[in-house]
Order: C-alpha cells, then structure tokens, then sequence
C-alpha cells in the first residue's frame, strides 16, 4: 500500500502525558476523599457527643430503672445506624442525580449509571466510620452513673 500521504506523529509522549495527568487526578480524588472522610467523622463525632450530652437526663432515667450498659449501648448504636444508613442512602442518590446533572453542562461525555455495588460499599463504609466516629460518645453515655445524670442539668 502506498502511503506517500500519511502524516506520522508519535503516539507515545502524549499517552504517557495522558496517563501522568490521570495519576495526578487520581491522587487529587483519593486526597479529597481521605478529608471528606476526616471531616465526617469529626462531625459525626461531635454530633453524637452533644445529642448524648441533651440527653443525660434521659440517659440516667434509663439506668435508674434498670437499663444496663449494654441496653444503653444498643439504643444508640441502632439510632447511629438507621441515621447513617439514611445518609448514605440519600447521599449516593444525589451523587448519582448531581453527576447526571452537571456532566452534560461540563462538556463530560460519560455514562454516569447507578451502580448497586458501588452504592452498598458507599453506603456500608457511611455506616462504619458513623460507628467509629461514635465510639467515645457512646461508651461515655453507657459509663454515666444514674444518680449524677439525673441531678446534673
């Protein structure tokens, strides 16, 4: 074949361009998703930390007729739970909804799809640092004596 027209460039600069500008993003991505995560438990840390606070009186009520530890425990892990899983939830969704939304108006040409494995492990990981991030919340609501909680305003 003839080929007298043919313009030859080399391929291999800019596809090893390509692929340092795609490791900088993907370092960029993992970068903003570790201090997303720092500032969500720092919120959810300090949330719990306060609701157990309002309730201290509620907290010693429960202890004074009887609640154990454990039952204290239970209590606040199952409204972490429910509260995370409902974040996660909602929060997927609108990731999903915000992508489809705005890639079109940035000129980005992908299939944005909902994606039931991604949407577990996003919401599973919602609901594993929620617990982590409640941890000393919820071991100072089950370590109040009954009798200082009632009394203390």
């Amino acid at each position: 074949a003839n080929l007298s027209n043919a313009k030859v460039s080399h391929v291999l600069p800019s596809a090893y361009r390509r692929n340092q500008v795609v490791s900088q993003f993907s370092l960029f991505s993992i970068v903003r998703a570790v201090i997303m995560m720092t500032v969500e438990i720092l919120i959810v840390f300090t949330n719990m930390l306060s609701a157990v606070r309002e309730r201290r009186r509620e907290i010693g009520i429960f202890r004074a007729i009887g609640y154990r530890r454990f039952n204290i425990i239970e209590i606040i892990i199952v409204e972490i739970i429910l509260i995370a899983l409902a974040s996660g939830i909602i929060g997927y969704l609108l990731g999903i909804f915000s992508a489809k939304m705005l890639a079109p108006t940035l000129g980005i040409d992908l299939p944005i799809a909902f994606d039931i494995k991604l949407g577990y492990y996003a919401v599973s990981a919602t609901m594993i640092l929620a617990l982590l991030a409640s941890l000393y919340p919820i071991l100072s609501a089950a370590n109040m004596s009954p009798d200082s909680a009632i009394n203390d305003i």
